[in-house]
């Protein structure tokens, strides 16, 4: 998932179309808002009532990899002047950069895997699923992501101790490692997303049929109260599945037409569109920590206590908090049948 900067482009040997490179001060400001915004988050959640919440370790998680993606990745390869006398570190730096970015997006493949449980068994969700099973699928990605990333290297891209080499001569395999990047960085977590999401709407406005048609011990309180916290779980899912598309489509939409027609890279439209759509794509690790402190209630308060802490010295002392996506999920299942606590699933 590496990409360098384009350079000035020759069209016939009477014409040359300068191209405008690549901004740093845009690069700069990719990086710092990585580290900082996936910082200040990760400070919120560092607390032990908050890590009670399975999702939590999973988004704890991806907070880490954003800072590593913004202070290692991007301000050194795209932003710092110079990179290239670095020599060994200047090699690796595609490969981090394949690494964070695979490891990112996984871990919101993994989120949605998540949600599914929660939402269509809940009580399994609970009782079931313990923090050391996330941890073990955290570490997972983890190990999976930096061994995809290192196929390179200990194959067919050779490294040398003191020369910057981002790129083998032997381009068929590059050409297949990158396809395989694509579609292991975003295709296939735009599929999953998609997937997992249409699925939990699905469950969601079923179960709240159900209760309509088949529950009518619900007094009208209580369902307007159900309708509200489904209504408000299914915006913000929608929000968040939205956002990913929307900033990393344009990135996998320029890779698929520049393999179909790479002569239209030539055109000075076609390179903004490309400078366009990787700034956008590279930011997501960035605006996704400010997503998740606005519609997770668990991250967002927590981030709260710290800040009521650092200020007035004295944490507020509550129970932990539950989303008001879990509470009407739960809510929900409590009020249709004892069926899905007879499940085959639960059972096994």
């Amino acid at each position: 998932m590496d990409s360098g900067n384009f350079s000035n482009v020759s069209v016939k040997p009477t014409k040359i179309l300068f191209f405008p490179r690549d901004s740093r001060e845009v690069w700069y400001t990719i990086g710092i808002m990585a580290i900082v915004s996936n910082s200040i988050l990760l400070f919120g959640v560092s607390t032990g009532r908050t890590i009670r919440n399975l999702t939590t370790i999973i988004i704890g998680s991806s907070f880490i990899i954003g800072i590593l993606f913004g202070g290692i990745y991007v301000l050194p390869r795209f932003a710092i002047v110079g990179y290239r006398k670095w020599g060994l570190f200047c090699s690796l730096l595609p490969i981090l950069g394949s690494s964070f970015l695979l490891n990112y997006n996984l871990h919101q493949c993994l989120i949605c895997f998540d949600r599914v449980i929660a939402v269509n068994w809940p009580v399994i969700y609970k009782t079931g699923v313990s923090a050391n099973h996330y941890l073990l699928a955290i570490t997972s990605i983890w190990i999976f992501s930096l061994l995809t990333a290192l196929v390179p290297i200990m194959s067919f891209r050779k490294l040398n101790l003191s020369e910057c080499k981002l790129y083998s001569e032997n381009l068929m395999a590059e050409e297949i490692f990158l396809y395989i990047l694509f579609f292991g960085c975003i295709f296939f977590p735009i599929i999953v997303i998609v997937t997992c999401y249409s699925y939990i709407f699905y469950i969601i406005y079923n179960r709240k049929r159900k209760i309509n048609q088949t529950n009518a011990s619900i007094s009208p309180a209580q369902y307007t109260v159900i309708k509200r916290k489904t209504m408000q779980a299914s915006i913000q899912m929608a929000i968040l599945a939205l956002v990913f598309l929307l900033m990393m489509l344009p990135y996998l939409s320029l890779f698929l037409i520049l393999r179909l027609q790479p002569k239209l890279l030539i055109s000075l439209p076609m390179y903004y569109f490309a400078q366009f759509s990787r700034y956008i794509a590279f930011t997501y690790p960035a605006i996704n920590p400010l997503l998740y402190a606005y519609f997770v209630e668990s991250i967002r308060c927590a981030l709260f206590d710290r800040v009521k802490y650092l200020i007035y010295g004295q944490p507020e002392a509550r129970s932990p908090v539950v989303s008001r996506y879990e509470r009407a999920s739960s809510m929900t299942v409590q009020r249709i049948s004892l069926r899905l606590v007879r499940s085959p699933f639960h059972q096994s």
